[in-house]
């Protein structure tokens, strides 16, 4: 069953500004909350994009496009730029995107239309189901690099739909290889690594942890250095926290290449996939399009490079509310 067979029964869910990416839409409340779609190899060339609900007018439409008829498929240009209709001449206030009929590239938009005319995946199949299909991808892309060089490539196991375990574990003439997988719309596009759900009174070591690597300083926690927020900006805080939102609030932490703190913090992502037993961390961009690196755990019998430095580590919310606490996500762009 191909995912547009899964999507088509779901019920309508539109587009919202929180499901495109918080880089480019800095002003806009609420942009990179929830999944950015637009990241996924659905919105890239030869995946099944989105579907538009209802006859949508095209602003400032090319090549003759004028109107989009229901069911058009369509793809969100990235970088995923919001814009009000304010800020395009238009009346009301629904929120635009540009979009193409092909792919994701700009030089593929053909205009811009209301994001809440387009439905978006529910959150199981655009996040966990596209995970699966990823799994696929990069096992025919395992056997394909390396057929040459092994007489047998067997897949082991794979992580069924909403698992924690082990993504993909292939046999390699016998010796096997744990990858960690990850799906990207393109290879400009941050990676979300792994998220987790925090509360004021049930802390995640490994975030705490983090922030402690990323600030340099060893006893700093989410909690404390949420609560210094809060002095500032009471809005900051933990579900539940006074003048704080049922999702919660964090303002995040970001460290560049050129941080004192980058290697620390690259190398603690190192000791996670270590602690999970993950040989290897591939990153599916789609259409065969497949990076892989090696995580310094075990041998590594297929030559891969090194996991690299990251150009950026981000660590925010992500995400709506998780059982009464916080969603915390951790991204990278490499």
């Amino acid at each position: 069953m191909k995912l547009i067979d899964i999507i088509q029964p779901l019920r309508e869910s539109p587009f919202t500004p929180r499901n495109f990416p918080g880089a480019p839409n800095k002003k806009v409340t609420g942009a990179g909350e929830r999944t950015v779609y637009g990241e996924m190899p659905v919105n890239q060339k030869g995946g099944e994009g989105f579907r538009v609900m209802k006859p949508t007018n095209v602003v400032r439409g090319k090549r003759g496009v004028t109107q989009l008829k229901p069911n058009t498929r369509i793809f969100w240009t990235l970088p995923g730029k919001v814009f009000t209709a304010a800020e395009i001449g238009e009346k009301g206030t629904s929120n635009y995107a540009l979009f193409g009929l092909e792919s994701s590239a700009p030089t593929n938009a053909i205009g811009m239309i209301p994001i809440s005319t387009v439905e978006k995946p529910s959150k199981v199949v655009g996040r966990v189901l596209t995970g699966k299909a990823g799994q696929e991808q990069v096992f025919e892309y395992l056997v394909q690099t390396f057929s040459s060089q092994f007489n047998s490539i067997e897949l082991v196991k794979s992580a069924g739909i909403g698992s924690t375990k082990a993504d993909l574990v292939t046999s390699f003439d016998g010796k096997e290889g744990q990858f960690e997988i990850k799906n990207a719309g393109t290879r400009s596009a941050p990676i979300t690594l792994f998220d987790k759900t925090v509360r004021r009174d049930k802390p995640n070591p490994i975030i705490d942890g983090l922030i402690a690597v990323m600030t340099g300083r060893p006893r700093l926690t989410l909690v404390k250095l949420i609560d210094k927020m809060r002095t500032k900006d009471s809005s900051m805080g933990f579900p539940g926290d006074k003048g704080v939102g049922k999702s919660g609030k964090f303002h995040g932490q970001r460290i560049y290449d050129d941080s004192d703190f980058i290697i620390p913090v690259t190398d603690y992502i190192l000791e996670h996939f270590a602690a999970n037993q993950d040989n290897y961390f591939a990153v599916n961009y789609g259409g065969g399009d497949v990076a892989l690196y090696y995580t310094g755990y075990g041998e590594n019998f297929l030559g891969a490079p090194d996991f690299p430095t990251p150009k950026y580590i981000d660590l925010r919310t992500y995400g709506g509310p998780s059982a009464g606490g916080m969603r915390i996500g951790v991204k990278i762009k490499l």
